[in-house]
């Protein structure tokens, strides 16, 4: 297995210098697009940030970049997986930061000050601190939470810094191979854990997601994540509730394109 990092070098940081924040970022065949992403990690000006890339395998460069950058990410690896959150828990493992961010190689941060003006709301007992999202479409996805957790998902993952204790003895479920990241949010939610916004992007993001793409998939999958937390009868109203929200959105969507400019 390729690997490789400054952690890997020898430069593993001492009992008591616990980075604050640990990104960790998935990747496959993204040579296009890595090293944005890592430069805009790179560029934070927050101290204490450790950067771990986990890549599924890459045949196509990829791994090469990594090898570049070797001194500047804390750790990387590359070897198949069985999908992206199974990388994710990969980068759980590895990491060592008091609080866990996830973003894609085809992502980056939305300015060098993000994650100092996010690690300003880390801390206060917040299982997860969340900000908005922006999509490279011009898109800002406002993370909200609340009760509409419990139709679909309301906090943008690319958006949300999770507390490490969330991780304590849980990992990601990777028979969900889109909205695992809902069933994380959902179980946080239903267990009342605190939830904290940050009025900050934090990242820009693709407007293709995996999840947009294949939205029948990913509708399935949130109506299985809803039985798991809250039980058949409250899953199957709740859908009732989404359908219909999706349904007034593309038509509004719709109408808007038809107005005369």
């Amino acid at each position: 297995m390729p690997s490789g990092g400054s952690r890997a070098a020898g430069e593993r940081a001492s009992a008591g210098a616990r980075p604050l924040v640990s990104v960790v970022t998935v990747a496959f065949d993204a040579v296009r697009t890595i090293e944005s992403c890592l430069e805009s990690v790179a560029a934070q000006s927050l101290s204490g940030v450790e950067h771990l890339v986990v890549d599924g395998g890459s045949t196509d460069g990829t791994v090469d970049v990594l090898r570049a950058w070797d001194r500047r990410v804390a750790w990387w690896a590359s070897e198949p997986d069985r999908g992206i959150y199974d990388a994710m828990n990969k980068g759980i493992a590895a990491a060592r930061g008091e609080w866990l961010y996830f973003f894609g190689a085809d992502d980056v941060l939305a300015g060098p000050d993000v994650l100092e003006r996010c690690a300003l709301y880390l801390g206060g007992g917040a299982a997860v601190v969340y900000g908005d999202v922006r999509f490279t479409n011009g898109h800002l996805f406002r993370s909200k939470a609340g009760p509409k957790l419990l139709i679909g998902n309301t906090v943008h993952h690319q958006g949300a810094f999770y507390a490490a204790r969330v991780f304590d003895g849980w990992r990601y479920d990777t028979s969900l191979r889109l909205v695992a990241d809902y069933d994380l949010n959902l179980r946080l939610y239903r267990a009342s854990e605190r939830f904290a916004r940050a009025d900050v992007v934090v990242a820009e993001c693709g407007d293709e997601g995996a999840s947009n793409v294949r939205m029948g998939e990913s509708f399935r999958e949130m109506n299985r994540v809803r039985r798991r937390h809250l039980g058949a009868p409250a899953s199957t109203a709740l859908t009732g509730v989404l359908a219909a929200e999706l349904g007034a959105y593309f038509l509004l969507r719709r109408l808007r394109r038809a107005l005369p400019r």
